[in-house]
């Protein structure tokens, strides 16, 4: 049997070699195609989970790192085969997966935490409206407080629309916009009616007088309660009857001087009854407003500076007919609806003692009854 040809022999050789060469070389660097593929499909995911909303340094991370995977994979790929090597590619798009997989739990996680805590201030700014809204439904607000707290309202209905498309995200941004301004309003609200409400001793003690008066001397009195907007008649010290009632604007404080829109707090009497062409207002009593306890402060309220010198001190404060508008109206007096005003006109002859208060309950009792 003869021997190959030699040239036959070494080509042989050759193709042994390559092959085993190309085998090494597939053994130590493989292609990275599995791995990038892998790093792709986990941040695919994660960008569909948070959709630009939650562990966005992240997910930035984990597109950087697959951005420079796939970068060296295009250069590697650009080299001769045998000096082609995808160590860093592999180890660039492994870690991006893994960064991205980290990704999708602290999505889930930040995501829980931030709806927690988003339901948790909806129901803290929507339990103070509505403590707002029953406590404090007619004090008087400065233009700016009404803006503030309607754009509040607004933001807060926004906050919670995003809520329920679960995108807590912008629903937090809301409700700290909107929080802000309805504290503000609400704070302001609850401080003012804390510091009227001191004046509460007086003001039991005048009702308490003028009660007693009517039991002892078998009269007819009102009792005006300017925050629950109410009047109530008193029969021989016993409580008759009680109306709705209406005030001016400004209720909140002592009249001060005349067109400052507020109701006089004090005990008076009836001076004069009014109806037919006497009054615009259906039926009157008109009460002697300014009675001296008014006149002394007024002059010391002038004497310290408090008044400018060219205040009057007003009058013909009454309680009239053409009530129940449902707001508050009038220049100071008290108005009740026309069929109670018969009633009240009827009772209360001249003489009969009137007396108007900030409230018949102390701040703590109004508050946590409501």
């Amino acid at each position: 049997m003869s021997k190959p040809p030699l040239k036959w022999s070494i080509t042989v050789l050759v193709m042994l070699l390559t092959a085993t060469t190309i085998i090494l070389y597939l053994i130590k660097s493989p292609s990275p195609e599995d791995q990038l593929g892998l790093a792709r499909q986990h941040i695919t995911t994660a960008l569909k989970t948070n959709s630009g909303l939650y562990a966005q340094s992240s997910l930035d991370e984990a597109t950087r790192l697959y951005d420079s995977a796939m970068t060296l994979w295009q250069r590697e790929n650009e080299r001769i085969f045998l000096f082609r090597n995808y160590d860093l590619t592999r180890t660039y798009a492994e870690r991006a997966a893994l960064l991205a997989i980290t990704s999708v739990k602290e999505i889930h996680e930040t995501q829980a935490k931030l709806k927690s805590e988003v339901s948790l201030q909806i129901s803290q700014i929507q339990d103070h409206l509505t403590s707002f809204q029953v406590l404090y439904p007619h004090i008087p607000l400065k233009a700016q407080q009404v803006s503030d707290l309607a754009l509040g309202k607004i933001l807060f209905d926004q906050a919670k629309s995003a809520f329920q498309k679960e995108n807590y995200p912008e629903s937090k941004r809301k409700l700290d916009s909107a929080g802000l301004l309805i504290y503000t309003v609400t704070t302001y609200a609850e401080q003012t009616m804390e510091n009227y409400m001191k004046a509460f001793p007086e003001w039991n003690h005048w009702v308490n007088t003028t009660i007693e008066e009517s039991r002892k001397q078998k009269k007819t009195c009102l009792i005006v309660d300017k925050y629950a907007r109410t009047c109530q008649v008193y029969k021989n010290g016993r409580l008759h009857k009680t109306y709705t009632s209406e005030l001016s604007s400004n209720w909140i404080g002592d009249k001060h001087h005349q067109g400052d829109k507020s109701t006089p707090e004090g005990i008076y009497r009836v001076v004069k009854k009014k109806a037919g062409t006497d009054t615009r207002y259906y039926k009157a009593l008109l009460l002697d407003y300014p009675n001296e306890a008014d006149k002394i402060r007024f002059a010391q309220n002038k004497k310290n500076g408090v008044l400018q010198p060219s205040a009057a001190i007003g009058g013909l404060i009454e309680v009239h007919g053409h009530g129940g508008k449902g707001t508050d109206w009038t220049d100071g007096c008290i108005a009740l609806q026309n069929d109670d005003m018969d009633v009240v006109f009827d009772q209360c002859p001249v003489g009969t003692s009137i007396v108007i208060v900030g409230s018949l309950v102390p701040f703590q009792t109004l508050i946590s009854s409501k």
